[in-house]
């Protein structure tokens, strides 16, 4: 895994055929999809089971929302930034295995959180580890492909985000359905969380088993990258002109983005975007159990999984779309998730307010494939605008403002809008016009038309919420047109070969 930052000489006029082989760089990709991957369904298990987890802890909407949201957010922006100056200066490979293995040894410590302030000391040492991955990631892939491959391999790679929640989401599905077992033959002595609790002493909720098992397959991830993937010459597939380039502080490089008016733009649209995204995965199992009675294996089976199915397609096929357009639509890159976005808002009220769980499902399914047309397309514009060197200081800025900020506000404030109007519902009720959101979660001694008020007040709540927050779709949509208008300038490695 050495490192090579200035190529040869002779070498210059091959280099726009990108590093190594093609099936190679195919293999590259495919194992950096794979450790993205992992990274989401650390990040998306927890919401998996965000119904039981609010139970167990009586957590609010807007607790659920500070737990799911601002710690982890913040720590994994936070970090990503001196992660993104080491990986601009030092052998990148090196430091996606450090933080693969330090993110999936606290995923497991998740399993043993013994009440919400371990788990929530925990979620943050996950954010740490997972800091780096998509700076890291993002310079490798820019040193392995050439410009024109750039926009489809990114959103190839993006599919992690998507896969991820899917893999969250069946594992999710799949203990909740083995500890159910378990538990109706607790005699019998079957199952994995059986098997755990004779390993681990102690018993294992299913949650709890899920964290382990997720661990202990990015200890297996990491060894995977440390023997397979090679440290690529920085700059090696740019044009000639970008390449011979002195190491950049985060100073030099932060007033190169400065600069570039386009990328700003794009992270104003990213963030918008996102935050509305983080907000409907922290709360999409808890509006289907409280609207639908669904458990939590239905709902990861039947919505999370066939959702993040639909938002992979929506990656890959805007991807290959605008690699397809650029050509000749430069600015593709931009307007196309512009639309994707903006399509997508009046698909998701149409599900959020149906009844039908079937039409529900296809509603969602369809905002979906459009919402997740922007995330192969901020990465690459993220890194498109920059020189070789400030790479993945660029990408960790933009998951500073997408990830820390967008991550952080998206699920706390969307709990906050719920729990308000939740409020507003009981105060409407004849039966419950006293209680409170918090009162409803700790209140024992309830009668039954209270407890009935209490969950359809939280229903209603939790689903007007979360309808007026995609709308803030519309106006990220439109900052991703202005983007668009001054991509052409800013964008720095354009080539049609």
């Amino acid at each position: 895994m050495s490192t090579v930052d200035s190529p040869p000489a002779e070498v210059i006029k091959k280099q726009l055929t990108g590093y190594m082989t093609k099936p190679y760089r195919t293999c590259v990709l495919f194992i950096l999809l794979v450790v993205y991957t992992l990274s989401n369904a650390d990040r998306s298990l927890l919401t998996v089971f965000a119904q039981p987890i609010i139970s167990t802890f009586h957590l609010t909407d807007s607790q659920w929302g500070l737990l799911s949201g601002p710690p982890f957010a913040m720590f994994y922006a936070l970090m990503g930034l001196p992660l993104a100056v080491w990986a601009d200066r030092s052998k990148r490979v090196s430091i996606l295995v450090f933080c693969i293995l330090g993110w999936s040894i606290t995923t497991a410590l998740c399993g043993f959180a013994s009440g919400f302030l371990v788990l929530l000391l925990c979620r943050m040492g996950v954010a740490i580890g997972e800091a780096g991955c998509s700076p890291v990631s993002n310079s490798l892939i820019g040193d392995y492909f050439k410009p024109i491959e750039r926009p489809k391999v990114l959103a190839i790679w993006a599919l992690g985000v998507p896969i991820g929640i899917i893999g969250a989401n069946l594992l999710g599905g799949a203990i909740a359905g083995l500890h159910s077992t378990a538990s109706d033959h607790a005699g019998n002595g079957i199952g994995l969380s059986h098997l755990f609790t004779g390993i681990f002493g102690g018993h294992l909720e299913g949650w709890q088993l899920a964290f382990v098992l997720l661990g202990v397959s990015g200890l297996l991830v990491a060894s995977l990258v440390y023997f397979s993937v090679k440290e690529p010459p920085r700059g090696y597939s740019d044009p000639p002109t970008a390449m011979r380039q002195e190491a950049h502080s985060f100073a030099s490089s932060f007033k190169e983005l400065l600069s570039k008016r386009s990328y700003w733009w794009m992270t104003l649209a990213s963030f918008q975007t996102t935050l509305v995204m983080y907000g409907v995965i922290s709360f999409q199992a808890p509006l289907l159990q409280r609207l639908h009675g669904l458990t939590v294996g239905q709902v990861a089976l039947q919505f999370g999984f066939p959702i993040a199915v639909a938002g992979s397609f929506g990656t890959f096929f805007c991807g290959w779309l605008v690699e397809k357009l650029t050509v000749r639509y430069f600015s593709s890159v931009a307007w196309l998730p512009a639309i994707g976005v903006i399509v997508a808002v009046p698909f998701y009220l149409i599900a959020f307010h149906s009844t039908n769980l079937e039409k529900a499902r296809i509603f969602w399914l369809l905002a979906a494939f459009f919402h997740y047309f922007v995330i192969g397309s901020s990465y690459a514009i993220g890194q498109g605008v920059v020189s070789s060197r400030s790479r993945a200081v660029a990408i960790a800025v933009l998951l500073f403002v997408v990830s820390g900020l967008g991550g952080s506000v998206g699920p706390y404030l969307l709990g906050v809008v719920s729990d308000f109007l939740t409020s507003w519902h009981l105060s409407a009720s004849s039966v419950a016009a006293g209680l409170s959101p918090h009162l409803c979660k700790i209140q024992s001694n309830l009668a039954e038309a209270q407890i009935h008020a209490c969950h359809l007040a939280s229903s209603y709540g939790l689903r007007d919420a979360i309808s007026i927050m995609v709308c803030i779709l519309i106006p990220g949509g439109l900052c991703l047109v202005v983007c668009g208008r001054g991509l052409k300038r800013d964008y720095l490695l354009r080539t049609k070969d």
